[in-house]
């Protein structure tokens, strides 16, 4: 099962992102390993960001660490950082290939991102910016179709909605409450 590694990162002041409607795809661009602590410096020393520009870091181990918190608008890609969470691969994928460990990581944060923010666009930051990152090689393939975590499940509390409350109501409710289900509204708890 996925586990995002929590960071012990220090940021500079940072606004909050109020829609998150696509998500964007990006490799360090270097085939040096770097930690996250490494670009977030550079980032933040260098570039004079408030921090690491990315969300997410996939290591080529298969590891994920998070980078600036997720509500925040990241510095990732011009022209969408007000609506993307930015995921950045570690590895240069014009001169390398993905290996299937950090593959596998990043289609499990994919699909967790798709079912918590309810969203199906994946791009890569060359498809919004003059870029070619995330370089020619990048498996973009493997992470456009990932499906949600979850497949949405049947509430099986779902009743229709017709605005009258009858003994089926009632019985919904007493199971929702862990009554006796008899469809009779007698003896049930005050709340």
């Amino acid at each position: 099962s996925m586990k995002i590694i929590e960071t012990d990162l220090s940021f500079r002041p940072m606004d909050i992102r109020s829609s998150t409607e696509q998500i964007v795809l990006h490799h360090s661009g270097v085939t040096v390993r770097q930690s996250v602590e490494v670009i977030h410096n550079y980032h933040k020393n260098t570039n004079g960001w408030s921090g690491i520009g990315y969300h997410f870091y996939v290591r080529t181990t298969g590891e994920i660490y998070r980078g600036r918190p997720e509500n925040t608008v990241g510095a990732h890609a011009v022209g969408a950082n007000y609506n993307s969470i930015g995921i950045c691969f570690e590895g240069n994928f014009s001169k390398e290939k993905m290996g299937e460990k950090q593959i596998k990581a990043g289609q499990e944060l994919i699909a967790y991102l798709k079912e918590k923010y309810g969203i199906s666009k994946i791009v890569g930051h060359r498809d919004i910016d003059n870029s070619e990152c995330p370089g020619k090689d990048f498996p973009m393939d493997k992470f456009t179709n990932v499906k949600p975590s979850k497949p949405s499940k049947p509430n099986k509390h779902k009743i229709d909605i017709d605005g009258k409350w009858g003994p089926a109501t009632t019985r919904k409710a007493q199971e929702v409450f862990g009554t006796t289900v008899d469809g009779i509204v007698t003896d049930q708890y005050a709340c």
